[in-house]
């Protein structure tokens, strides 16, 4: 169930930045921060116990050349600063999808022989339901800077 919750969630906040920032774009941008290896260090550096955390993922992005700068801000104005804090929000909810839907399931393969791996595999969800959650209120206290 959390899981269906997490990828449900994330393909609405996908489908809204397409209708705000294009499809090609969103491509470019995925295509983008999965072959960076801030995102390919963060993903081998995790496993059931230690999940990408929000702080991990939006570390990984800022130091994304490509999202530093598609997101550049010349003079600071309020549309220069949301689309910064969109791309870094949903950035951040790219990479945490791509390791729950390409990584985590491979990780779960590999430990499958602990004991209650089923209760473990739960816990991921409701942590990265969690991480999903931290990242908007980060985004909502970020857009009151602007708005």
């Amino acid at each position: 169930m959390m899981k269906n919750i997490f990828l449900n969630g994330n393909q609405k906040a996908f489908e809204s930045f397409k209708e705000q920032y294009g499809t090609n774009n969103f491509k470019i941008l995925t295509e983008k921060l999965l072959e960076n290896d801030e995102t390919l260090t963060l993903f081998k550096n995790t496993d059931l116990i230690n999940t990408p955390t929000e702080e991990q993922v939006l570390n990984a992005v800022m130091k994304i050349e490509y999202v530093n700068i598609i997101t550049y801000c010349h003079d600071f104005s309020a549309s220069e600063l949301e689309k910064k804090n969109d791309y870094l929000f949903f950035s951040s909810i790219i990479i945490l999808n791509e390791w729950a839907v390409n990584y985590l399931p491979h990780i779960i393969n590999n430990t499958s022989n602990i004991e209650h791996i089923d209760i473990l595999e739960k816990s991921v969800w409701l942590k990265l339901k969690d991480s999903i959650k931290r990242l908007y209120e980060i985004y909502d206290e970020l857009e009151q800077n602007y708005k």
